[in-house]
């Protein structure tokens, strides 16, 4: 198989958002190494995907961010596995 054009799967993603910290608000420009997950392997529905505020220290949620399947899968190998007992 041959490529003939390269797709969006490996550019590099940044996106900006503002901190939601009431005496911050901060624009912030993240990139692919800033963004945190937290929740359990395999469950990315469930997980929390956020940044922390280089400003203030604030966790700013990205619920409303699309984040690329490639950094989603990437930081969804670093989580620990579900068990019945967590």
């Amino acid at each position: 198989m041959k490529i003939v054009e390269e797709g969006k799967w490996k550019s590099h993603w940044k996106h900006q958002i503002v901190c939601q910290e009431k005496e911050c608000e901060t624009t912030l420009e993240i990139e692919e190494s800033d963004v945190q997950v937290r929740g359990y392997k395999g469950r990315l529905r469930d997980n929390t995907f956020f940044v922390k505020c280089v400003v203030c220290g604030h966790e700013v949620s990205l619920k409303n961010v699309k984040i690329p399947l490639r950094v989603v899968e990437t930081l969804d190998a670093t989580l620990k596995v579900s068990t019945y007992y967590d």
